[in-house]
């Protein structure tokens, strides 16, 4: 059996207590060890027992300890003792909850930090408890412009007295000041909070990066792709994530950069596309006519010369059908080529320009550009 030595306890929201004495009694030889858990309906009360573990019989002193969220009101922990197979034993205390009025205060080191656009900068932040207080703190920071963020570490603890603020901005982070907040809480339904702020000015970057094209200068046949390497030349510690895009001038081939965005800041393809002309094919207009007119005539003078001649006739008609039939086979034949090939001029041979951009996107993007002179013949 399981049993405590308070069945009720009045304590304050975030103050553990550690009255408490569970004394096991084993029953019919029982010599097993003991572990224990506790539970309780909020979810708001843990606890911690020393020693963790009783062999047969004994005592453990548990620490129970109400979140100092927890709002006033009645509460209750189950504690359960396990062993093995052997059933679980239980017993409850009952909690009367004071709300905690403690406090904290969060001391920045500096109530500024400046940084240079691409880079990162630190400040410490002390954490200065009230009278009793030592409940976990979460922190959180906000009011950055878009290309920076912020974090706290560490960003929880029982007993922090000291978190590091870290600033990290992308070198296109828009220049300017900005009031940064931060917040520390024990979070819960009646959670105790603190703030400050620090002036957050961030210069502009000074870096930078530049694009090469080889070859710069190509010649194509109508119909072909030409592809040159672009190169990414970082300076000044630059390597932020480039997204790239092409186009052409005057209109008249297709371009594509692969790939668009690359993974490795080191170098892209770009691809152009030429095509040849069709030209238009007309229909030999009337030939099939022509050929059935020449087919017929003759087999018509020869029933014509043959009048008279009964067998002859009849030889003549045969050979005027065979070239009837051959003659419509040739209007079939041309009807068959009256659809006409829509032509397409291609791609004009003359000068092209290629333009490559290369951008890092954001409020305050940097960019570059190169070109590639395509000659198509």
């Amino acid at each position: 059996t399981v049993a405590s030595s308070n069945s009720t306890l009045n304590l304050t929201a975030g103050v553990s207590d550690s009255s408490t004495i569970l004394t096991i009694t084993p029953k019919t030889g029982f010599t097993g060890t003991v572990t224990f858990s506790c539970s309780s309906p909020s979810g708001l009360v843990t606890c911690s027992f020393s020693p963790a573990t009783v062999a047969g019989s004994g005592t453990t002193t548990v620490t129970i300890l109400p979140s100092v969220g927890m709002a006033a009101g009645t509460a209750a922990v189950t504690v359960q003792a396990s062993s093995g197979g052997a059933t679980p034993q239980t017993t409850t205390i009952n909690l009367n909850i004071t709300a905690n009025t403690q406090s904290f205060t969060l001391t920045p080191a500096s109530t500024t930090l400046n940084v240079t656009a691409g880079s990162t900068q630190t400040l410490g932040i002390t954490v200065i408890p009230g009278p009793g207080f030592s409940s976990p703190l979460t922190f959180t920071c906000g009011g950055l412009p878009a290309g920076a963020t912020c974090s706290l570490l560490p960003n929880y603890g029982t007993t922090l007295l000291q978190t590091t603020l870290t600033v990290l901005t992308m070198p296109f982070t828009a220049p300017g000041t900005y009031p940064m907040t931060l917040t520390g809480t024990t979070g819960g339904p009646n959670a105790v909070t603190a703030t400050t702020s620090v002036s957050l000015t961030i210069a502009a970057s000074n870096q930078s990066f530049s694009l090469t094209m080889n070859p710069a200068n190509m010649s194509v046949t109508a119909g072909t792709t030409a592809t040159s390497t672009v190169t990414v030349t970082p300076q000044n510690g630059f390597n932020s994530p480039l997204t790239f895009t092409c186009a052409v001038a005057p209109a008249g081939p297709n371009c594509s950069v692969t790939p668009a965005i690359p993974t490795v800041q080191s170098s892209v393809t770009v691809s152009v596309t030429t095509t040849s002309g069709i030209a238009k094919r007309e229909p030999p207009s009337g030939r099939g006519t022509r050929i059935l007119y020449a087919a017929l005539l003759p087999g018509l003078l020869g029933i014509f010369l043959t009048a008279g001649s009964r067998k002859r006739s009849i030889r003549s008609l045969r050979v005027l059908g065979i070239l009837a039939v051959l003659g419509a086979a040739s209007l079939g034949i041309n009807a068959c080529s009256n659809n006409s090939t829509t032509p397409s001029p291609g791609t004009q041979k003359q000068a092209y320009t290629v333009t490559v951009n290369a951008t890092t996107g954001g409020t305050n993007p940097i960019k570059a550009s190169t070109t590639l002179t395509l000659n198509v013949q």
